[in-house]
């Protein structure tokens, strides 16, 4: 495996998310291993887990990452928008927006092979 180069832990955790966001959308979760992770990635399994205790661990701050976004980006609509008509516009904007740019998150939130978890079932409920 071609050596990355060292990268900030910030960083390189932003880079983790980014590359399983990825993985999970195309295999899932239950089909995706660590060991694929890493290989996508490119590091190794070692230092996954020295960023991520667990897939579920990793699977639940990955949800929580892409629902931040999510919420930032209608955030961020809204607060610009000059009357309550304008904020609804900006905002339906913003969320097709984000559900055409961003495949993988959307693919995600809406898998359906997730094995049945009560923490799994209960993070991928709305306003929890």
């Amino acid at each position: 495996m071609p050596r990355r180069p060292r990268l900030p832990a910030a960083s390189r955790r932003r880079q983790l998310l980014d590359v399983v966001l990825q993985t999970f959308a195309r295999s899932g979760l239950d089909a995706t291993t660590m060991d694929d992770i890493a290989g996508e990635a490119g590091v190794t399994k070692p230092l996954l887990y020295q960023h991520f205790k667990s897939k579920r661990a990793l699977f639940l701050e990955l949800l929580d990452d892409v629902v931040e976004r999510i919420v930032g980006a209608l955030t961020a609509a809204a607060e610009t928008a000059e009357g309550p008509r304008q904020q609804v516009e900006a905002v339906c904007d913003a969320y097709f927006r984000f559900l055409i740019h961003n495949e993988s998150a959307v693919r995600l939130l809406l898998d359906n092979t997730l094995p049945y978890d009560a923490e799994l079932t209960e993070a991928m409920q709305p306003g929890r």
